[in-house]
């Protein structure tokens, strides 16, 4: 069910959840539209694709 909650800090990768959840609760943050795949290979961050792996 959506509900509104009230967040505090937030460092780009954590954000501090204040009030409208109960501990133990899970969370949706985004969800798959049709058409998208929910793969890793398709993430991608606020720079563009999120590559990984060692560096070359």
């Amino acid at each position: 069910e959506p509900r509104t909650i009230k967040v505090g800090l937030n460092n780009g990768s954590n954000v501090e959840v204040l009030e409208g959840l109960k501990e133990g609760e899970l969370v949706v943050v985004g969800e798959v539209t049709a058409g998208e795949k929910s793969s890793s290979s398709n993430q991608r961050g606020p720079m563009g694709p999120m590559m990984g792996g060692p560096r070359r």
